[in-house]
């Protein structure tokens, strides 16, 4: 799912839940370290509470330094989703991110949960985060002789 920014590339939606995981690519953009895009995207952002905010040697995803920050965002819905009854949230969410410089793009797991379901469901979110993986290599394009 394309949207202005970044790709999302899986989402986990647990039914009946009020959960959701997203794996997204960002495209780097003019950012160039992970710290960059953690003060400017995460740190500086106008549309979250930040409640914590980590980058340091043991914020890791997928092997490489990371940015992990856990914040409030609130959904507002737009003119068409009111009229169709759509009221506004708030989520409490943890976005953990690196920077794929081969890809030329970062790569997060984005957790949003209702506030009160956040800590139950934190511990299998972070063995999603510990047992994420990064495959660097470029296709393999193999001739037939």
């Amino acid at each position: 799912i394309e949207n202005s920014g970044y790709y999302t590339v899986a989402s986990f939606k647990p039914k009946g839940v009020n959960i959701e995981v997203n794996v997204r690519i960002i495209p780097q953009g003019e950012h160039k370290s992970i710290k960059e895009y953690g003060d400017k995207e995460i740190k500086e952002s106008n549309d979250t509470t930040l409640l914590s905010y980590y980058r340091n040697s043991t914020t890791t995803f997928g092997g490489q330094p990371a940015v992990k920050a856990i914040y409030l965002t609130t959904y507002t819905p737009n003119i068409f989703e009111s009229a169709m009854g759509y009221t506004s949230y708030t989520s409490k969410a943890l976005t953990t991110a690196t920077l794929v410089e081969p890809k030329k793009s970062f790569f997060a797991l984005l957790y949003f949960a209702h506030p009160n379901l956040f800590s139950h469901y934190l511990p299998t979110i972070e063995h999603m985060v510990k047992s994420f993986q990064i495959d660097q290599s470029d296709p393999i394009i193999q001739e037939e002789d």
